[in-house]
This record gives C-alpha cells, structure tokens and sequence, in this order.
C-alpha cells in the first residue's frame, strides 16, 4: 500500500527490462581498456539466508584514465574462494 504505482504487472515489467540492461552489460568488453587498479570484495546486505549471511562479490576497476567501472557482480554465499569461482 505504501508504494502507489507499483503493480505486480509494474514490478515484473521493470524486473525484465533490467534483466535484459543487465545481461548487456555482462557481455560488455573489459579488454578495451587498460586496467591499472582492481578492487574485489564481498559486501554483505545484512539480509540473511538459511543458515549464512547473503553476499555480492563486486569486482570494481579504474582504468588508465583514472575512471573507475564496476565490472562484476554476482550473488556469493560468503567472502571465500569457492563463492569467487
């Protein structure tokens, strides 16, 4: 009720349209530019799921210019080496 506008046709409307920016976006090139510094870490929402806290592996990048691009995210379980493959 506290969100006027957003029906469910409304909300699987808009989870669609960023599914497909989303997978544009994940076969975007990384090898155009010339990666100086990458910064990888595990951020965690707070939210819980069965028995282990959520996280988003997010891999973020600053080019040659000195811009910085977030180049990966994907769900992980945790910070570990099994959730990074």
């Amino acid at each position: 009720p506290e969100a006027k506008g957003l029906s469910a046709s409304t909300v699987a409307r808009l989870k669609r349209q960023w599914a497909q920016e989303y997978d544009a976006w994940r076969q975007c090139r990384l090898d155009r530019d010339r990666w100086v510094y990458l910064w990888a870490d595990g951020i965690y929402s707070g939210l819980r799921a069965e028995d282990a806290k959520l996280c988003a592996l997010v891999v973020i990048g600053v080019n040659d210019r000195g811009e910085k691009c977030f180049l990966a995210i994907e769900d992980g379980v945790r910070e570990s080496t099994q959730s990074w493959r």
